[in-house]
């Protein structure tokens, strides 16, 4: 039963920060713009991504605290532990790729040797959201033996993977609005489309 209580104070530690990095990345998009550097559109957006950042990281620092305090009963969830130990690993990087965000970068190689390799903006975000929700998913298999509380925890999971399915849709129809509506954005337009579609059967 602790076990049980501590996956569900996990996705209460866990959904505000999703929600707070799918935010910041929104405004991280605005902000670069859709196009070169140099571009003054998207600049009217800096304020707003800042703010946005600062919100993001107390709540980075609050699910942190919860792994800390948690360490000794989070590893003995075997895997699970795994999935956590390489986040907080992610979280801890965040910082060099919000120095490149500001930049209105959206690729560098400055922190290269800090980060391990070359920094791509947006898709870093992409992959923490990604590994975050995942992370819910595993919730969700750890709480099997449980039938009230895995069904919970799998609505909450596809709930959160919807909406972050549509916040990459409208990314992408946003880049093809604003910017050149190249094939390879077409194909991320239809690919997220056809993901949302399949959620929203379940």
């Amino acid at each position: 039963m602790h076990d049980l209580d501590l996956l569900l104070e996990y996705v209460d530690a866990t959904s505000p920060l999703i929600n707070s990095l799918q935010s910041e990345w929104y405004y991280i998009r605005l902000f670069i713009g859709p196009g070169k550097k140099d571009n003054p559109k998207g600049l009217e957006y800096k304020e707003q991504m800042l703010q946005v950042q600062q919100k993001t990281k107390k709540i980075e620092s609050e699910y942190l605290a919860f792994i800390r305090d948690n360490k000794d009963a989070l590893a003995k969830l075997g895997d699970f532990n795994n999935s956590i130990e390489q986040l907080t690993q992610q979280i801890d990087k965040l910082k060099y790729v919000r120095q490149v965000a500001e930049s209105r970068d959206r690729s560098s190689d400055i922190f290269k040797k800090e980060f391990g390799k070359k920094i791509w903006t947006l898709s870093e975000f992409n992959q923490l959201i990604d590994k975050l929700i995942e992370s819910l998913s595993e919730v969700v298999s750890l709480a099997a033996n449980n039938k009230q509380l895995s069904q919970m925890a799998n609505s909450f999971y596809q709930l959160v993977q919807a909406s972050d399915n549509s916040r990459l849709l409208n990314g992408y129809v946003q880049t093809g609005i604003t910017g050149k509506l190249s094939p390879w954005v077409y194909a991320k337009i239809m690919v997220y489309r056809t993901s949302e579609q399949k959620i929203s059967k379940h």
